[in-house]
């Protein structure tokens, strides 16, 4: 796996050309792909050469549109489709390899079994984009519970519920991981995370953050989290050994969100991608700590 910095999660704005060289000197493989690249083909091509030239790699691309919620359209997914195939395009020009959605863990109009197929129609068509363009595509679960509570009717808010979603689609179509959605959802069932690893090959993406201390697992809100191995609340590690023993390849990103998103005033960028570093080795020496062996 390879380490990603995306600005846009850490508060902060910098272009590729003054990310490239600090994630070089702070050890950090990937940057994440700007959509003013996707709109400027030429230019997007330039970029990725130059982070190339540094030895990194692009992280996920974005889509234009939050293609599973119940406030687009059939009509405006038609089009925000369309924009997605441009986009595609363009990250097929710049190398770029991964992409994915969220997908709610609840609706305000259908059940969860007319929610499955009115997903399903609209993934079918957003998979075979990508697919067409060279991209692995894959969905994310949510898991917080407030947010499943803001909906009428609950949805899937794990793994596995993703993952039959994807295999109605293709064996090739793929999940994110989210450690914060994995205790959020399923209060880290080790179960989740293993059958995570035995799927590798389908992974886009694992996303690393930490719970809020002070709330319980079904008080934590969705957009609210910390760094990994912060307060402790999230054990990051485990999915990262497993995940890494199992040979996953793909993009591994801090997602800490707010508040840390909201307190970048004062922060460099390069103080920034130092914390988001040190970070992720703080993940990576843990993940080396060989589990306590049981009591003989």
């Amino acid at each position: 796996m390879y380490t990603v910095f995306d600005p846009g999660h850490c508060g902060v704005s910098a272009s590729v050309y003054e990310i490239a060289p600090l994630a070089v000197k702070y050890g950090i493989g990937g940057v994440a792909v700007p959509q003013n690249l996707l709109e400027d083909p030429k230019a997007g091509v330039a970029a990725a050469d130059f982070i190339f030239d540094h030895g990194l790699r692009w992280s996920l691309l974005p889509t234009p549109a939050d293609f599973f919620t119940e406030s687009v359209t059939d009509a405006a997914f038609d089009s925000a489709l369309e924009h997605f195939k441009r986009w595609a395009d363009a990250g097929e020009k710049m190398g770029v390899r991964y992409c994915y959605n969220h997908v709610w863990n609840g609706s305000n109009a259908r059940k969860s079994e007319a929610q499955f197929e009115w997903v399903l129609r609209r993934l079918r068509r957003i998979w075979k984009v990508a697919d067409d363009h060279g991209l692995h595509y894959g969905m994310e679960f949510l898991g917080p519970c407030p947010l499943q509570r803001s909906f009428r009717y609950p949805f899937f808010n794990s793994l596995s519920g993703i993952l039959a979603l994807a295999d109605a689609v293709s064996p090739r179509c793929g999940f994110l991981f989210d450690t914060y959605h994995w205790y959020t959802g399923s209060y880290q069932r080790v179960d989740e995370a293993y059958l995570a690893a035995a799927q590798v090959d389908r992974m886009v993406n694992f996303h690393l953050n930490d719970g809020v201390p002070g709330r319980t697992r079904t008080q934590q809100e969705d957009l609210e989290r910390q760094l990994p191995l912060t307060s402790g609340i999230i054990d990051a590690a485990l999915p990262y050994r497993l995940f890494e023993r199992a040979g996953y390849a793909g993009p591994v990103l801090c997602e800490p969100l707010r508040p840390w998103q909201q307190n970048a005033e004062g922060r460099s960028l390069e103080q920034t991608m130092a914390q988001v570093a040190a970070a992720y080795e703080r993940v990576r020496q843990a993940a080396q700590t060989p589990p306590a062996q049981a009591a003989r």
